[in-house]
């Protein structure tokens, strides 16, 4: 149980710690988030513990949970949901398929949103391609 890995989601952000003891608990990483401009959209572990990905509203990050290192990291502020494959190779965002304000850009042009659904090869980001 000493090496038991888990994250706190909050208000004001959230933590990666190892431990459930105070003697052994040790803080992995740390985001923290005020709560007026930006808040923890999405958390997700990868199946096997190995990966966390989470969005801030600004960035959507993925970090090694056993160290807090941070392997990856898109200006996807609006990821809704992350999804790992069954080996935890690929990597999914989803963003909410939307286009704010006027449907038209200003020279008359029809405004395309972004694409919805990202998927990211962790395999790929971990040996730095």
């Amino acid at each position: 149980m000493s090496d038991l890995i888990y994250a706190i989601r909050g208000s004001f952000g959230f933590c990666v710690k190892r431990g459930i003891t105070s003697e052994t608990q040790q803080e992995i990483a740390r985001q923290l988030l005020d709560p007026k401009n930006a808040i923890c959209r999405a958390l997700k572990f990868s199946n096997n513990g190995q990966y966390l990905c989470y969005c801030d509203s600004t960035r959507t990050v993925l970090i090694e949970s056993a160290t807090g290192k941070e392997l990856f990291t898109a200006d996807l502020g609006k990821t809704s949901h992350i999804i790992f494959s069954p080996r935890d190779t690929v990597m999914v965002t989803y963003e909410p398929y939307v286009i704010y304000g006027s449907r038209m850009n200003a020279d008359g042009t029809t405004k395309v949103p972004n694409p919805n659904l990202q998927a990211v090869s962790v395999e790929a980001t971990i040996r730095g391609g």
